[in-house]
């Protein structure tokens, strides 16, 4: 066997070495023995001694009786579901236990029990176990490190080896099953970890694959994923408990609960924008600015920081109020905290009307007020704004701090003759001690709007190059598509100049309106419209069918008219599209209505049962609506993860642009970029924008947000030229593979070239191997054809509707059909689970090419008929000795082989076993050069040959199959044999049998009970025949697994 590069056992130790460094206690468990002062049985998954000495040491004051009640409601479940359970537990955590203690008068009172103690990390008992035995009912796992905090098992890690195949996908799969069958061991869970020592990721108990994140120890620790780091930035004593205390929510919908934990980067910005709000308060209310970027959980870092003020002392239980500029962002805002209210220890209140806000904020302390800056407008007869609160604890959180966020000076209102101040002005004359801190994704810096000017410093920045470094968002393309407007170049660039000079003034003036209808004008022009549809609908297309995971589409439109018209033009070219009904259909108009609005406008009308239907819809990725126009709404704050493509007709720039950009940029399955296709030529406003708003940009190398489609096509042709060299088409040693995709190349030819480019591949693989030094050389050389292949697949995927694209499909169709004949599923980078998950997208060009979609057998390459089912007969070898293709010969009778060995494991688990040793010692040689393919071939053919004879003395064998796969458990060692001689092992063997069956009671090997009793039996008959003493305890477990094996086969 090959020692693997760092197994998991070592990569443990290492783990548990970093963990001794941050002060835990480490402990293996693995052999461990019951009962012990730990642990009666390997079903107890709380540590009570330990949990019940911390009870005491925070609560010293406690009677007994309350100390064993506060015992009993954290030992006791009270939900059977776990997330429930969880949720229950935590709170009982962070709060304490609520007791009763009678008082000498004979009444009683409530007090809480501390359970952590959370000021001073040194206190609490932090203790890590390696290989933790867990059972329930009848299942039974080993845990690799479970993290316990006063004897409570809070954490989880699993680990998978850096140099084998399984990856933290798989380790995502253990937990999984762990909270599947042994859910009373997560009860107190608050976080999971999966690692291989080189990529690693926490995440929450209900959190999926996607949502399990990196953890940097800084915001400039760059590209550094591995554990160490892992470690060291959540499982200091200090920030472990302050995740735990202010890091933790659990939100709610109508369909379940879900446990969030913030990101590391939430996590910073908490940490730092506390102290500065407090000193804020105390000096010049300039609270500072968090710039975390679109799709970062800017709204979820905002309810996190409002919990904490909360719990400030020093704020003396302050007033929130969460300022928006929109209606649609007060809702959307107001319900993220809804969700979370628990958390948040308060119900949140949402102002309706400009009384309903005066009347909220009449108070003395406490509350979460969700307002727009609308809402602090004058009444008519008022001329200035109303002093609404003195109190110097009142907090403002801005979203989107820009804006009319900025509206501080006075306005002259030319029709009144009125001079009225600007809403924000409003705002800060009706609570002049409060503290302001802004919040933006998309900060300004020009002339007087000024974000930092205005709510003081940056107190965080989290920009997208981070982001996608993170894999918080993915990356956005950009793809120019110009639809010209029928217009004198000169006339368009002065309409343009005259509409972007007013498209940011709050007043409309007969200028505006009339550089607004001559744009609309241009913008909506039929022909214009008419082509902009058939562009669009073909390009859509095009990207859904060459998608892994299809996405959903956004239509960005200059007008309410203009988006209407478009509606109508697309519908026209693909009128299954329509349908009169809303919760059918696969293109919706989303836009406001107003009364005036005629028929066209009108049937579009968005009441707000109806945006409501219609967010869900678009958000779920399994619903038939694929496509929505928007004017302005959904452009900002809105969040559809499946949304992958932004067409874009309309002009923008600064941070509408950027906002729009970010409807694509969140993560879902499947989804490898977003794609932002430019209409109307916003490409120089891109670029300012992303100088603007990106100050990290050179940390984001290829993943910037709004790279030009261009850089996607040069890595496309870059990752083609990679997997074309492997084949070397123009030399005479290479494969002509072009000639396979011509349309006059016969079958037969396109199946004979495809052979041998399986076999060239197989060639340079096994020349690589052989030069390799160590695991991980042979591991990369393994990899190295599948990996360029699935690199090339990804990039062609990013711009399928590209002719560069278009231009190589036949090609990397090719490709996969040889990729798919090697066979290699395991790519650390992205398991394929089955044959069946090649790429859809290439899949349908196939088509035209190799027919992909079929299964071509590796023996149909080499034109070999397959061997029977049962035996690989003599023919059939002598056949596959005699073909040239000797690397592919090799690959085909090791699967064989493989597979007919895992046949002969299921009923003989030591036979099985010698066989597949002898298997896996050949492929070792093979694979580091001591035995070429001939000599491969040869020692493959005699294991098969000794495979058939055994396979054939078994069937002409007066033994049973039980009677044998016992006598092979008792034989395996030489000397057994030679003590007791085979009659008497096979005398041993028949009456083995009989004692299985005798003692194998119902699901005897799920039951520490079951499994002694069988023990003991098996034992006896070893004593009974003088079985050798010193292979006395190999063979028993032998047994035991056989016996297990057998009553598997049995049951199925």
């Amino acid at each position: 066997m090959i020692s693997p590069f760092l197994s998991e056992n070592e990569l443990e130790m290492t783990a548990c070495k970093w963990l001794e460094d941050l002060g835990w206690k480490v402990e293996n468990w693995k052999y461990e023995s019951f009962p012990n002062s730990e642990r009666e049985s390997r079903q107890i998954a709380l540590l009570e001694n330990r949990l019940e000495a911390a009870l005491r040491k925070f609560n010293p004051d406690m009677p007994e009786a309350a100390i064993s009640a506060a015992l009993s409601a954290l030992r006791r479940p009270e939900y059977d579901n776990l997330t429930l359970e969880n949720e229950r537990l935590h709170n009982l955590l962070i709060k304490g236990v609520n007791v009763s203690i009678r008082k000498s008068d004979g009444t009683y009172k409530h007090e809480y029990a501390s359970v952590i103690d959370f000021k001073n990390p040194e206190k609490n008992d932090f203790l890590a176990v390696r290989q933790l035995w867990m059972q329930e009912g009848r299942d039974t796992r080993c845990a690799d490190i479970a993290l316990y905090l006063n004897g409570m098992m809070v954490g989880l890690i699993e680990l998978k080896s850096p140099s084998n195949d399984s990856n933290i996908e798989d380790a995502y799969g253990q937990l999984q099953t762990y909270k599947a069958e042994l859910p009373a061991f997560l009860r107190f869970n608050e976080f999971l970890i999966i690692s291989d020592g080189i990529t690693s990721r926490i995440g929450s108990l209900t959190a999926n694959f996607r949502r399990f994140m990196n953890w940097r120890t800084s915001h400039q620790a760059n590209g550094d994923e591995n554990l160490k780091n892992l470690l060291k930035g959540v499982c200091e004593k200090k920030v472990f408990l302050d995740l735990i205390s202010c890091a933790i929510a659990f939100k709610k919908d109508s369909k379940e609960s879900i446990k969030i934990l913030a990101g590391y980067h939430q996590y910073y910005a908490l940490k730092k924008a506390i102290p500065h709000i407090l000193e804020a308060s105390r000096t010049d209310q300039r609270g500072g600015v968090i710039w975390h970027t679109q799709g970062a959980g800017k709204s979820l870092l905002m309810a996190f920081l409002a919990r904490a003020l909360i719990q400030q002392a020093e704020l003396r239980n302050p007033t929130l109020l969460i300022l928006t500029d929109r209606n649609d962002l007060d809702d959307q805002l107001y319900q993220t905290f809804w969700e979370v209210q628990d958390f948040l220890t308060t119900t949140p209140q949402q102002a309706k009307t400009r009384d309903d806000l005066r009347r909220l904020l009449n108070r003395n302390n406490g509350g979460i007020i969700f307002s727009t800056l609308q809402k602090f407008g004058l009444s008519e007869d008022e001329e200035e704004m109303p002093r609404l609160s003195e109190r110097q604890n009142i907090i403002v959180l801005a979203d989107e701090a820009h804006r009319s966020q900025y509206g501080l000076g006075d306005k002259f209102n030319p029709k009144s003759g009125q001079i009225k101040s600007g809403l924000a002005q409003n705002v800060r004359d009706a609570l002049p001690k409060a503290t302001f801190v802004g919040f933006t994704g998309t900060p300004l810096e020009k002339e007087d709007k000024s974000t930092t000017g205005l709510f003081g410093a940056y107190l965080d920045i989290y920009d997208i190059s981070q982001a996608v470094l993170d894999e918080v968002t993915v990356p956005v393309y950009y793809e120019p598509h110009l639809i010209p407007l029928d217009l004198d170049k000169d006339a368009l660039e002065e309409i343009r100049e005259k509409y972007d000079a007013v498209a940011e003034e709050e007043e409309e003036n007969v200028q505006r309106q009339l550089a607004y209808l001559q744009m609309e004008k241009l913008m909506g022009s039929k022909p214009r419209l008419k082509r902009l549809a058939e562009h669009l609908v073909a390009h859509f297309e095009t990207r859904q069918d060459s998608q892994e995971v299809p996405g959903k589409g956004m239509i960005v439109g200059f007008s309410r008219k203009v988006c209407a018209d478009l509606y109508e033009e697309i519908i026209a070219l693909r009128p299954e599209w329509h349908n009169d009904s809303d919760d059918k259909g696969a293109i919706k108009v989303i836009m406001t209505s107003a009364a005036s609005d005629g028929p066209e406008l009108a049937k579009h009308k968005s009441t707000k049962q109806r945006l409501t239907l219609l967010a869900e819809r678009i958000k779920n990725p399994e619903d038939p609506l694929q496509l929505v126009i928007v004017r302005d709404m959904w452009l900002t704050g809105f969040d559809a993860p499946c949304l992958n493509v932004l067409y874009i007709d309309k002009p923008m720039k600064e941070h509408g642009l950027m906002q729009a950009m970010a409807r694509v940029n969140r993560v879902s399955k499947g989804k490898k970029a977003g794609l932002v296709v430019d209409y109307v030529g916003i490409a120089e406003a891109l670029r300012k924008a992303l100088n603007h708003y990106t100050k990290n940009s050179e940390r984001s190398g290829e993943k910037e947000m709004g790279v030009n489609i261009e850089i996607a096509i040069k890595e496309l042709e870059k990752r083609f030229k990679i997997v074309q060299d492997f084949f070397n088409p123009s030399s005479p040693q290479g494969i002509n593979y072009p000639k396979a995709l011509g349309d006059k190349t016969s079958h037969e030819e396109r199946l004979r070239i495809l052979r041998d480019a399986v076999e060239h591949i197989l060639a340079l693989r096994q020349k690589e191997l052989a030069a390799a030094k160590d695991d991980f050389q042979r591991k990369e050389a393994r990899n190295r054809f599948p990996l360029a292949v699935k690199t090339l697949k990804t990039a062609w995927a990013l711009v399928p509707s590209t002719d560069e694209a278009q231009k190589i499909s036949k090609d990397l169709g090719f490709f996969l059909a040889v990729d798919s004949q090697i066979g290699k599923e395991h790519l650390k980078t992205e398991k394929l689970k089955s044959r069946a998950e090649i790429d859809q997208a290439i899949r349908h060009l196939m088509e035209k090419a190799l027919h992909a979609d079929e299964t071509i057998d590796i023996l149909d390459l080499m034109g070999i008929d397959k061997p029977e089912v049962e035996v690989l007969s003599e023919a059939f070898l002598h056949k596959l000795n005699e073909t040239k293709q000797r690397n592919l010969a090799v690959e085909a009778l090791e699967r064989l082989l493989a597979d007919r060995i895992q046949k002969i494991s299921r009923t003989n688990q030591t036979k099985g076993g010698l066989f597949s040793e002898k298997l896996q010692e050949l492929v070792g040689r093979y694979n580091v050069g001591q035995l070429t393919a001939a000599q491969m071939l040869e020692e493959l053919i005699k294991h098969a040959k000794a495979l058939n004879k055994e396979i054939q003395d078994s069937q002409e064998s007066p033994f049973s199959i039980e009677e044998i796969a016992f006598y092979d458990a008792l034989a395996k060692n030489t000397s057994a044999v030679e003590a007791l001689k085979e009659p008497v092992l096979h005398e041993m063997a028949t009456e083995l049998v009989k004692i299985v069956k005798r003692n194998a009671t119902v699901d005897w090997m799920r039951t520490e009970q079951g499994r002694a009793k069988m023990r003991i039996a098996i034992k006896r008959l070893l004593k009974k025949y003088k079985y050798p003493p010193d292979l006395e305890k190999e063979a028993i477990t032998r047994i035991i697994t056989q016996a297990e094996l057998n009553a598997s086969n049995t049951a199925s």
